[in-house]
């Protein structure tokens, strides 16, 4: 059987199997569910699944487009798949008539990505284990492999999340396997012409150096690090050339440390997994004077002033629109005033806003985000 019999033959079966449970759910009859789309194409290695009210869905599979089913969808079907991963501040913005990406966990759009285009610096991804970094991580690599056109070089250990060059070249080495230690592989990737160093882990002094010293040397470096918030990550790494009265590294950190981005996991409002929380703490003029010093108890209440993201900030958002309880998110937060929301309650908001029925379905399987 070639390949197009057996794609054609798996997706008959799928649409016999569905569309049964479809017409009796009131719901638009829908030959099959988002998450059976989405797993033929991993199945059949597919890069793409285009959905577009009267076309077929199509997959994109070794370049080209395979049409999926037996008829275009409508709008309305389209509404009732993609309703299946949108939250509400998604369909809140659908409705006032905005675009929606959300494609790099909570991170699309945002000065992360801004400063992805840069070509030196240090940026640090942190947070405390299990909370969902790694992610982060491998999707961060994947954007700038399907935007840019540069060479990446990783260093992990070990592998977790496989990518094939696209617009980037990416070269992808084991600690362990590949290389013996990070500070070794970073030294030896230097020396092979990267855009941009991604290193998986800071596990001493050593590596920290290395990585900070080849932030200095032209190249945009992603890192990740164990720490239970921005602030504290930066401590860590301060405390290291302070007790070792280093102030050349201190002063070299300093200049080359752009953004750092603690990641946290907060449960779900409707109890449906957990979504990802992020503050983020950027290198203006006053927190590389304090880093330079050595004196980082005043970064926080920078963070505040500097109008930037904190942790406080972003749940309020999150509370707002109905995506966390006050309860859960007060959890996260050392001192629960910074925790401010509008008065006015979510589901208000969205009642008033000329939201398509489709879009409301309370019935609606939603997807955590991770």
């Amino acid at each position: 059987m070639s390949f197009d019999e057996q794609l054609n033959a798996t997706l008959q079966r799928l649409t016999a199997a569905v569309e049964g449970l479809a017409e009796k759910s009131g719901k638009p009859k829908l030959s099959f569910s988002l998450e059976q789309l989405l797993s033929v194409m991993v199945k059949h290695r597919g890069t793409f699944l285009h959905l577009n009210g009267g076309s077929f869905p199509m997959l994109r599979i070794n370049h080209e487009l395979v049409p999926v089913g037996e008829h275009a969808i409508s709008p309305r079907e389209c509404q009732a798949l993609l309703s299946q991963v949108l939250n509400q501040e998604h369909l809140l913005a659908l409705a006032r008539g905005m675009e929606v990406g959300f494609a790099q966990l909570g991170l699309s759009g945002s000065v992360l990505e801004q400063l992805l285009d840069q070509r030196q610096g240090l940026i640090l991804l942190v947070g405390r284990p299990r909370c969902g970094k790694i992610n982060s991580f491998a999707s961060l690599i994947s954007h700038l492999n399907e935007q840019q056109r540069v060479r990446v070089v990783t260093l992990e250990s070990p592998i977790q999340f496989w990518h094939e060059s696209k617009k980037a070249t990416v070269v992808q080495r084991e600690v362990g396997v590949d290389t013996e230690t990070y500070v070794h592989g970073i030294r030896q990737a230097v020396l092979q012409d990267p855009d941009i160093l991604a290193v998986g882990e800071l596990p001493d002094p050593d590596t920290v150096e290395v990585v900070i010293q080849a932030a200095a040397g032209g190249h945009l470096v992603l890192a990740m690090l164990d720490a239970p918030s921005a602030v504290r990550a930066v401590d860590q790494i301060v405390e290291v050339f302070y007790n070792n009265n280093d102030n050349r590294m201190l002063r070299l950190f300093s200049r080359v440390l752009k953004l750092v981005v603690c990641q946290y996991l907060v449960p779900r409002a409707d109890g449906r997994g957990k979504l990802p929380a992020f503050e983020i703490l950027e290198c203006n003029e006053e927190v590389a004077d304090g880093i330079g010093r050595g004196e980082t108890s005043s970064l926080h209440e920078a963070m505040r002033q500097g109008n930037m993201q904190t942790l406080g900030r972003h749940l309020s958002r999150m509370v707002d629109v109905g995506l966390v309880s006050r309860e859960e998110a007060s959890k996260l937060l050392d001192d629960p005033s910074e925790l401010t929301v509008m008065e006015e309650q979510p589901e208000m908001a969205l009642s008033q806003a000329s939201t398509p029925s489709i879009l409301m379905d309370d019935d609606s399987p939603l997807m955590s985000w991770l």
